[in-house]
């Protein structure tokens, strides 16, 4: 497990990510999201998660209808940003089957702007 912050790298270059790239290197399996995560505008949050080799869990998450895109009859699903957001990933180890599951701390109501977090619940 590892706890990190790193909202913003450089601001004047917009989507470059290290960190990122660093994780997908070292193949993390999953990564919960937390209130830093949502602190940043949906398109970066979504290019982030879109980035990603690994998926993102938060099962205490749950985007508005408004924010989810649209219904694709050719998948029967909803199009949205957020595919790679789940509420928890199970994976195979040497014939053990893990469940991972994350949940964003309950405090993000109390501690973000609530113009940060029009878009979930």
């Amino acid at each position: 497990m590892m706890q990190f912050y790193l909202n913003h790298v450089q601001p004047s270059v917009p989507f470059q990510d290290p960190l990122l790239q660093l994780m997908n290197k070292l193949r993390y399996d999953a990564m919960t999201l937390g209130n830093h995560d949502l602190e940043m505008p949906l398109d970066k949050l979504s290019w982030r998660m879109r980035k990603a080799s690994f998926p993102f869990l938060g099962a205490n998450i749950q985007w508005k209808t408004e924010t989810l895109g649209e219904f694709s009859k050719s998948t029967n699903s909803i199009t949205t940003p957020f595919q790679n957001l789940h509420p928890y990933h199970v994976q195979e180890r040497n014939g053990v089957r893990l469940g991972i599951l994350g949940m964003t701390t309950p405090g993000v109501p109390i501690w973000l702007d609530p113009l940060q977090i029009k878009d979930f619940r």
